[in-house]
């Protein structure tokens, strides 16, 4: 098991969007964006898709050796230029986060070469929440989960907690965050799975200080350079070690093309980047709003 951390974009996409395909205007932009990233020192490799429930929002998983190599890479010049590229393509602002996954990388919940399908589960709680109490809970509910699950339909996961805390309107404000990531076979092989582990469900929602819960599925691809495609990575796939070991929280130039195209959302994308460091405090029914710059 490696170190490092996961950030997470939210990415909102323009009406029409089409990033799956890189012969189109979008999905140029959209692979420029990768290898931009993919080219920074410190990076890892990246996940990304578009939510099966929310086709319009984008989201990205990033594994960096650690925050600051992907903090070294917002504070560099080319930056900015960068940012004015993936703006042609977004219809607002990400929200952007770091997370300590659990193992370290997920690959066995977030890669396609192993999970068709993801499960990203986002829990949000008050800021003053005992997370050792949270931590016990979620142990119990998982314990629940695996005695239920008789076959093969759970391909992996990893779960920890955000290093800072993010905007959630039903925690009135600022909200630390956990997300768990669940590797399935299908959308219909996890909606099979909850019914065998229902009577587990008034844990969760009973979680000390739980304020809002979002679900979503998404079909990732791993990309590490190159083009499409994924590279496999060992991990286990126990639910009780990947899901529930929450994690308190605790140089680079990209390699490719910068260039100066404007876009309304310069302002606001730089504020959501810049959002992302101002603290390292902490540790979502369906909702798919998007917090514009945190």
């Amino acid at each position: 098991m490696s170190s490092g951390v996961t950030e997470i974009a939210h990415l909102p996409l323009k009406a029409g969007s089409n990033v799956h395909d890189p012969n189109t205007p979008e999905g140029t932009v959209w692979q420029d964006t990768l290898q931009t990233v993919l080219g920074v020192d410190g990076c890892q490799r990246a996940y990304w898709g578009t939510e099966i429930e929310n086709p319009a929002l984008l989201r990205l998983f990033v594994d960096w050796d650690s925050t600051d190599a992907h903090k070294t890479f917002i504070n560099s010049r080319e930056y900015g230029p960068f940012l004015k590229h993936l703006g042609g393509i977004l219809d607002g602002a990400p929200v952007l986060y770091h997370v300590g996954f659990q193992p370290h990388p997920a690959s066995a919940a977030l890669s396609d070469t192993n999970s068709p399908v993801t499960e990203v589960l986002t829990l949000y709680f008050e800021q003053s929440v005992d997370i050792s109490k949270v931590e016990s809970e979620l142990k119990k509910f998982v314990s629940g989960v695996e005695e239920s699950i008789k076959d093969n339909s759970l391909k992996g996961s990893a779960g920890g907690w955000s290093e800072e805390e993010v905007s959630n309107e039903k925690a009135g404000g600022k909200a630390k965050v956990y997300v768990a990531v669940i590797g399935w076979e299908s959308v219909e092989a996890h909606n099979n799975a909850k019914k065998g582990f229902e009577s587990s469900m008034p844990i969760l929602k009973g979680l000390p200080g739980l304020k809002d819960v979002h679900m979503v599925h998404v079909k990732f691809t791993e990309q590490n350079g190159g083009g499409f495609g994924a590279e496999e990575q060992g991990a286990t796939n126990s639910a009780q070690e990947e899901v529930l070991n929450p994690q308190d929280p605790g140089k680079g130039a990209p390699k490719t093309r910068s260039d100066g195209t404007t876009v309304k959302h310069n302002d606001a994308l730089k504020g959501a980047a810049n959002e992302v460091h101002k603290e390292r405090a902490g540790r979502g029914p369906y909702h798919h709003s998007v917090n514009h710059g945190n």
